[in-house]
């Protein structure tokens, strides 16, 4: 592939946020969602005869909360390619404020359907088509509503979680967004985002360098990241002691999974760890150390390319389309479409986020990915 574009594509998802239309956009997503929340608080009993009722609300609950999940995807995609712009931040805390509303939605649907006998609930999924088409869904949430606290206490909660979790989480994102990483570049010294810095280097003594810069620019921040971190957590906690749980509850079920199921899973990773080690004494064998620092955990072996060269996008992309085809047809089209229409931001530049993410637009049918690529073989 040539001249693969190095930064997404957002204009055909909405309007920009600077834009009038867009917040015409926003205001219309939280008074819809004002409306069918204020809806939720009159759901009839579930029975045979309420099936009707119960589909046409679901389904419109559904394509309301389809909206809000895609503005506030659509508002982080363009909060994480420039964390600085304060037009985004806004944005972004005044969507989070609309979680009460979508919470008290879910709240009322579970603990209407958890009210209903074991028999009035089954007859009432036959009663509407939606409703069978759903059942998973239904029966997943009158189990989510045994994790709920008693009704006004988790609409207080998720008002609270406005200021309390989720702003710490935003707290967190905007620290460490604003990181810089010192690191030698050609005899000077010059600053990166944290994504920028590359730990895969050819070169032992780049890869430590960076490594180095990369610690002590993070320990400039750390007792703030560590504050945000230990709130987020005890939030959750400290609602789990309330709810009379453990802290693995909550994740087993939004996992659908069993604690036999995660504690068999560790067990082999225990058991199997040996692999693990003589993998990377063999990679430090081939790479002439005696053994790997943690700098080295991602240096490219030297079969996949030492000689310090810079992989090209182009050449990455292609690589990567190439990939995908020969397991899938389809998953190398995707591949190219998902390039070739601007669904992916890679561009090594300062004042992005850290990391990456794929997240859908659901109400578009569209998806993006965020990263940076740096020129290496684990970019690719």
């Amino acid at each position: 592939m040539q001249d693969c574009p190095l930064t997404w594509e957002l204009e055909s998802l909405y309007p920009h946020p600077e834009t009038a239309a867009f917040r015409s956009a926003v205001d219309s997503a939280r008074d819809r969602l004002v409306e069918v929340a204020e809806r939720s608080d009159s759901l009839p009993t579930v029975s045979w005869e309420s099936g009707g009722a119960w589909g046409a609300f679901l389904s419109e609950y559904g394509d309301a909360v389809a909206e809000f999940n895609s503005l506030s995807a659509f508002v982080a995609c363009h909060g994480s390619a420039d964390a600085a712009n304060k037009t985004f931040l806004k944005y972004e805390g005044e969507l989070a404020s609309f979680g009460p509303h979508v919470a008290k939605i879910c709240t009322n649907i579970e603990l209407g359907l958890q009210a209903a006998s074991d028999e009035d609930f089954e007859t009432f999924l036959a009663a509407d088509e939606w409703l069978g088409e759903n059942a998973f869904f239904l029966r997943q949430a009158r189990k989510d509503a045994s994790l709920r606290l008693p009704r006004e206490l988790e609409l207080l909660a998720s008002e609270l979680d406005v200021d309390g979790i989720h702003a710490w989480g935003r707290l967190y994102d905007r620290v460490s967004s604003a990181v810089r990483v010192e690191v030698m570049e050609k005899g000077e010294v010059v600053k990166k985002s944290p994504g920028q810095v590359s730990f895969d280097s050819p070169l032992r003594s780049v890869r430590e360098n960076n490594f180095c810069s990369f610690r002590k620019a993070w320990d400039g921040v750390a007792d703030t990241c560590a504050d945000s971190l230990n709130h987020i957590c005890g939030t959750r906690l400290s609602k789990y002691r309330r709810l009379g749980i453990d802290h693995l509850t909550v994740p087993l079920n939004m996992n659908r999974m069993t604690r036999e199921t995660l504690d068999t899973m560790w067990s082999v990773v225990s058991e199997r760890k040996k692999c693990l080690a003589d993998y990377l004494s063999a990679k430090a064998k081939l790479m002439g150390l005696q053994k790997l620092a943690m700098f080295d955990m991602d240096a490219p072996l030297p079969s996949a390319g030492s000689t310090g060269g810079q992989l090209s996008y182009d050449e990455a992309c292609s690589r990567t389309v190439a990939a995908a085809a020969s397991f899938s047809p389809d998953f190398g089209e995707f591949a190219e479409m998902s390039i070739r229409e601007r669904w992916i931001e890679v561009e090594d530049r300062g004042g992005k986020r850290q990391g990456g993410f794929c997240t859908d637009i659901g109400t578009r049918q569209q998806s993006r990915i965020f990263m940076t690529f740096t020129g290496t073989v684990d970019g690719m």
